[in-house]
């Protein structure tokens, strides 16, 4: 009974450190303007790419935002976080 309760623990703990991983940053998005349209971000419409949160100013500029490639979306994450 030990065994499998310490085996348990083990897989919970494992599983929520990778949650906790690929979870978005928690600071609200990291864009003040849509990367789309260039307007101000609704800090309600966002989506998470590559465990950071990116604002919109609507829904529909998500979609094109997935469209782009991922080196263009790279180049953007890499200049709002000023690395």
């Amino acid at each position: 009974m030990k065994r499998s309760s310490k085996i348990i623990s083990t897989l919970a703990l494992s599983l929520l450190l990778q949650a906790c991983a690929s979870a978005p940053s928690g600071r609200g998005p990291v864009n003040d303007l849509c990367p789309i349209m260039n307007k101000p971000v609704k800090t309600t419409i966002t989506t998470v790419y590559k465990g950071e949160t990116i604002g919109f100013c609507c829904k529909g500029c998500i979609k094109k935002w997935n469209a782009k490639e991922e080196t263009v979306k790279d180049a953007m994450l890499k200049s709002w976080k000023g690395n």
